[in-house]
């Protein structure tokens, strides 16, 4: 498996962009338990290793197993199997196992929990089982036995972050508190040398694997067993790197202390002490708000967006207002689309996406480079295998949705389309960042500042030049390394490498950044429309149910639904020279707005616009642009879109919760999801 390797402090400062936290991306998932709890230690390492932010709920144990309304009610004699509790949008996740799978589902090849090979996996089975039966409960029964000696010690650390109730509570009651928790790890039963056995046998197994020519249980590298063995040691050797606060060496009683020193000395002590020092990633910032813009809201309802688009086209097709010309014909927008000297991109488009990755064709008028981009995209795209695209997004959206079938419900916007997405885009452009995590931050704030932010919200303009500063980085690091050995590779970005020796330097990584900035996002909310659409129309639904098996009609049928739910309702252009558009005469470098979802509810273009028809021309539609500023992914979003829905259709879904949205981006999407039965299948 190919191991993650934890940023530097540089990188996370970079990426989370400051101590304000206003500045982060909404963090999706929260972690509930003591911040003590070696369980907890091992989500968190998980979660940064990841780069998956993430808001943590500290409690002090047991205390916190009373109240959490929002998620469940703990018992306090089933702590060790409820701790710690990781929600995500589609759901909770109770006790340790349960939240490795959900980090693991969401994970893809070189990322993954267990490992990627069905032989990685079940090694790392055995030393789980291993540990999880005589070294997690036992390592922590064996410290509290000496340290609740000690109450002013446990009681300064297993508060740490602890909300204020809790700490007053723990302060009035501290004793029963104590009687408490000795229930809760059965230290009323305890065996100090059965324990200590059955540690001191898990350190035996540990030494007995590693040896110089593999140094830790993944090898030659840190692996989850390694992570987990480290973790759940940790009671007993308080190893520095530790993701809380640990006692000073002067607070610590002398028994614990010899305790530890003592494991520090052995080899699997030691290892422990290495893996900290070598894998374990900077500790992520506290996290307090999932808002993660200051401006855009959530749009407005897409009913009554195509009502209105339908009555301007039918009533008000042209009109000014403000100094703008506003179009909503399908003949007039193709018109402007289409005559691109007298309606330019660049003064919309040009400034935002020079300033984050340098000159790109969909910021470019007409002009020899940008004829010599869209030429060698094409070319390096063409060489791309269909059937490739197809098997890549086929494979990764079964697995993913095979492993939500698990606890039966899916966000299809997160835990779907975009995670998919992000594996097919990376996979035929090239992949740069060390996280997948990472690059989806970065290509959705590079997306947001470039095309979403018409009123330059400072905060969104910032995140964008930090995501820009990180991209550029990545992607120069990847085509240095693959110039300097030779071998360019057969991906798009090989193929732009290639075609672009003696060129500007910077000008492979301009061309990656454009292709794959728009790739994610564009599919994920096409997607995200698609279903949402599909669930609020039974017919619309049913429709596409019974002929998700036929390619053509699926299409279609996709196609139309993103008409009534767009994934842009509208395009900007500015005249370059006064011209006349709509039957309205513009002066030159006046603005023009074209309500593309108004074209497409224009009964010249699409005959009874109100009405579903598969059978449409697909060259009416206008979801991926018109004229030579086309989305270069169009014939790929073609593959993967309806793809990604017929597989969705296989299974009965149900919407469980309306959309969230996070700026101007579907957010999360909730469905229920269930197997078909063959009968509906076939």
């Amino acid at each position: 498996m190919a191991q993650i390797q934890p940023n530097t402090p540089g990188d996370n400062r970079d990426h989370f962009g400051s101590s304000d936290n206003k500045h982060f991306e909404p963090a999706r998932f929260t972690l509930v338990g003591p911040k003590c709890d070696p369980s907890n230690e091992l989500v968190r390492w998980l979660l940064e290793q990841r780069q998956i932010l993430y808001r943590e709920k500290p409690s002090i144990p047991v205390l916190g197993a009373f109240v959490f309304r929002w998620t469940f009610v703990f018992r306090w004699n089933r702590i060790g199997r409820d701790s710690p509790l990781l929600i995500t949008p589609d759901g909770s996740h109770r006790g340790i196992v349960a939240s490795l799978h959900a980090i693991d589902r969401i994970c893809h090849p070189g990322e993954r929990v267990y490992g990627d090979t069905e032989e990685e996996r079940a090694a790392n089975q055995i030393w789980w089982e291993l540990f999880q039966d005589k070294l997690s409960k036992q390592a922590i029964r064996v410290h509290y036995s000496i340290a609740l000696q000690h109450k002013d010690i446990v009681k300064k650390h297993a508060s740490q972050r602890a909300p204020l109730w809790q700490r007053l509570l723990l302060s009035i009651f501290c004793s029963p508190w104590t009687k408490l928790l000795r229930k809760a790890l059965e230290l009323n039963r305890f065996q100090t040398n059965a324990d200590v056995a059955a540690v001191d046998s898990v350190f035996d197994s540990v030494e007995n694997q590693i040896s110089d020519e593999s140094p830790f249980l993944g090898g030659k590298s840190p692996g989850f067993a390694d992570i987990a063995f480290a973790c759940f040691a940790s009671p007993l050797m308080l190893p520095s790197g530790l993701g809380t606060q640990l006692p000073d060496d002067s607070e610590l009683p002398e028994e614990i202390r010899d305790r530890v020193i003592q494991n520090q000395q052995r080899p699997a002590g030691q290892l422990v002490q290495k893996i900290y020092r070598s894998c374990r990633p900077e500790p992520q910032p506290p996290l307090k708000t999932r808002q993660a813009y200051a401006f855009v809201s959530r749009p407005p309802p897409p009913r009554l967006l195509r009502l209105a688009a339908t009555l301007r086209v039918k009533f008000l097709p042209t009109f000014r207002f403000g100094g703008r010309l506003y179009l909503s014909r399908w003949k007039d927008v193709t018109e402007v689309l289409s005559k691109d000297c007298d309606f330019r991109i660049e003064p919309i488009n040009g400034k935002k996406i020079k300033d984050v990755n340098g000159p790109f064709i969909l910021g470019m008028d007409r002009q020899p480079e940008m004829f010599m981009q869209r030429e060698r995209i094409y070319r390096a795209l063409h060489r791309m295998d269909c059937s490739a695209i197809h098997s890549i997004v086929d494979t990764e959206s079964k697995r993913v949705l095979q492993l939500a079938l698990q606890s039966g419900r899916l966000d299809v916007i997160n835990g779907y389309a975009r995670l998919v997405a992000v594996r097919t885009a990376t996979s035929l452009f090239g992949r740069v960042g060390p996280t997948e995590q990472d690059l989806l931050r970065v290509l959705r704030a590079l997306f947001h500042q470039t095309f979403l932010n018409p009123k330059n919200d400072p905060l969104v303009h910032a995140r964008g030049q930090r995501a820009a500063r990180q991209f550029q980085n990545w992607a120069d690091k990847e085509i240095k390394g693959r110039r300097l050995s030779g071998d360019v590779g057969e991906d798009v970005l090989g193929h732009l490498i290639a075609m672009s020796q003696g060129d500007d330097p910077s000008l492979p990584r301009r061309m990656l950044g454009g292709m794959i900035v728009g790739a994610v996002d564009t599919t994920t909310t096409a997607v995200g429309n698609i279903v949402s659409e599909l669930l609020s129309c039974r017919h619309l639904r049913n429709a596409m149910q019974a002929e998700r098996h036929d390619s053509s009609r699926l299409h279609g049928w996709c196609w139309e639904a993103l008409r009534r739910r767009p994934l842009s309702p509208a395009m900007l252009r500015e005249a370059s020279r006064q011209v006349s558009v709509g039957g309205s005469s513009v002066d030159k470098e006046t603005l023009i707005v074209l309500s593309t979802l108004g074209a497409m509810h224009d009964s010249a273009a699409f005959p009874r616009p109100a009405a579903m028809d598969p059978r449409r021309p697909l060259d009416r539609y206008l979801h991926f642009g018109h004229g030579i500023h086309q989305c270069v992914g169009r014939d790929i979003n073609a593959i993967q879109i309806p793809l990604l829905v017929k597989n969705l259709l296989d299974y009965d879904i149900a919407q469980v919760r309306a959309v969230r949205y996070s700026g101007p981006f579907p957010d999360s999407l909730i469905v229920s999801m269930n197997r078909l039965s063959p009968c509906m299948n076939s």
